[in-house]
């Protein structure tokens, strides 16, 4: 095969591959990941910084970091925790 046709087809699939990567609406996030990602967005709406955030749940600045990133998973009584400061039932959301 000749450099150009070579170079077509490798673009031809570079596109068609491209294309079938999902848009950021069809990334489905795993419970924790989603939780996470609902508890940092409460937080930034609040204007809160995560020490803030740990000041007034009580809870660890780190595990709650690595609970807005999706590392560690919501536990009962943090939810809980975080539902009395927010005024909201996370897992409703």
């Amino acid at each position: 095969m000749k450099k150009a046709n070579l170079f077509k087809l490798f673009i031809a699939i570079a596109v068609i591959w491209l294309f079938s990567l999902p848009l950021p609406s069809q990334i489905h996030f795993s419970k924790s990941e989603d939780y996470g990602y609902k508890i940092k967005q409460l937080r930034k709406s609040y204007h809160l910084s995560i020490d803030e955030l740990s000041k007034f749940t009580g809870l660890d600045k780190a595990y709650l970091e690595g609970i807005e990133s999706g590392k560690y998973p919501l536990g009962t009584s943090e939810c809980k925790r975080l539902d009395e400061y927010f005024g909201q039932n996370l897992t409703a959301l």
